[in-house]
């Protein structure tokens, strides 16, 4: 990175795929203060500003509120090396949950054909324990305890059936 090289509003939008009126937000709310402003009152970001907006970007993808994001990076404490460190970890966990998950609505999928026999906790892999009984709860609430348990039951011991006899068959267990 050119440490003289300094960057537009619209350069930095473009470069990242983030709104100009989020860098405004940012830069309002002082998350994000652009390297200097031309005389006209135009905004240029240098190298700093980009790595925090990395740091920020990450932070967002890890659905952190970005007041929070502000008091991290404030922070005097705040280690980019180690930020990035934490945040290859977060999101390699969350690739691997997201990974399962795609994994379970491929064995969900495969059971609904009749190809694989399916336990009915499979149906709930990948998802975090806690919102997945969230879920389960929801539906019991809505459906009652007696039909959520005959669907999951129903969906586990599925014989080879086609997808439409599967549909037809649901919207009359629920």
């Amino acid at each position: 990175m050119d440490e003289e090289q300094n960057f537009s509003v619209r350069q930095v939008a473009e470069m990242t795929g983030i709104t100009i009126r989020a860098l405004h937000i940012y830069d309002e709310m002082d998350l994000l203060k652009p390297l200097m402003r031309t005389e006209a009152g135009y905004r240029r970001y240098g190298k700093a500003e980009l790595l925090r907006l990395q740091q920020i970007l990450f932070y967002k993808e890890l659905d952190i509120p970005l007041a929070e994001i502000k008091s991290i990076l404030d922070n005097p404490n705040f280690d980019i090396m180690e930020a990035l460190r934490k945040h290859y970890k977060a999101l390699e966990e969350k690739k691997n949950r997201i990974e399962q998950l795609l994994k379970t609505i491929n064995q969900t999928l495969k059971t609904i054909e009749g190809e694989i026999p399916m336990k009915y906790e499979e149906l709930y892999k990948g998802f975090d324990k806690a919102i997945a009984e969230e879920y389960r709860h929801e539906a019991m609430e809505k459906y009652g305890t007696e039909a959520v348990e005959k669907s999951e039951n129903y969906l586990v011991s599925l014989p080879k059936v086609n997808f439409e006899e599967l549909q037809k068959q649901m919207s009359l267990t629920l």
